[in-house]
């Protein structure tokens, strides 16, 4: 089932050497700015990369929340520090980008972690280096076709299926990329989107402690938590916030 093109694996980024580099010298580094909400008017700078084969701009691996206390819901994030990303943090230097009082760059050029999960696709991506698990994994990605027009777009937020066991946004079928290159090529564009979320015990755990508790059906809350970060960001990213259609299997 994992029988990879190099086309996807490039547009995953898995080939990449993580390094932020301009493409030819003649393209802009993509970027999209959000305020930091109760954090004195400092902005966050979302560094992304460009996919040149795809005609799109990615931005990969953004948390949409911190890494919550285990078997506790997750918070919407709403503000930004430099090392946030698990991709480490950007060098300007490289990025041909110029630092602003009150920025925050983050680098997102590459995916995130991706939830511990179990099942012999988990495996093979592991196995492959197309996935590393850990708890810090609730991010999501965006890709944005390059359409020249300043229009916002509709967008399609993707939920992967692996029967609430396993799946990760970082699986190359589950790829953003081939479907919004489509809508482009349609003449239809739309931003994609894809979320991690908590999955097996870590997502659903259950027990009469924890329904005294209240802290039931993590996953389907970790789902919620990114839907409601992208209502509130996907405009910076060129989205339309009232033209977002949820779409996924299985789970």
């Amino acid at each position: 089932m994992l029988s990879l093109s190099l086309g996807l694996l490039l547009a995953s980024g898995s080939l990449s050497s993580g390094l932020l580099t301009r493409g030819r010298d003649t393209e802009q580094v993509p970027t999209a700015t959000i305020s930091n909400k109760g954090n004195g008017g400092s902005k966050t700078v979302f560094v992304g990369r460009t996919l040149s084969e795809f005609d799109q701009d990615v931005f990969l691996g953004i948390k949409y929340a911190d890494e919550p206390t285990r078997f506790t819901p997750s918070e919407l994030k709403t503000k930004y520090a430099s090392n946030d990303s698990n991709s480490g943090p950007l060098s300007l230097n490289r990025s041909g980008l110029t630092s602003s009082p009150g920025s925050v760059f983050y680098n997102a050029t590459q995916y995130g972690y991706d939830c511990p999960a179990y099942g012999s696709d988990t495996t093979k991506l592991v196995n492959m280096g197309l996935a590393k698990l850990n708890e810090d994994c609730l991010n999501l990605n965006i890709i944005r076709p390059k359409t020249g027009s300043q229009e916002l777009l509709p967008v399609m937020l993707w939920i992967f299926g692996g029967g609430w066991q396993q799946g990760a946004t970082a699986d190359p079928r589950y790829n953003m990329s081939y479907i919004t290159q489509q809508g482009a090529l349609n003449g239809n564009p739309v931003i994609g989107v894809s979320i991690n979320y908590r999955l097996a015990a870590f997502g659903f755990l259950d027990s009469e402690e924890v329904r005294a508790e209240g802290n039931t059906n993590l996953a389907l809350r970790d789902q919620k938590t990114a839907m409601r970060w992208v209502k509130q960001n996907i405009q910076a990213f060129g989205g339309d916030p009232e033209k977002i259609t949820i779409w996924g299997e299985s789970a």
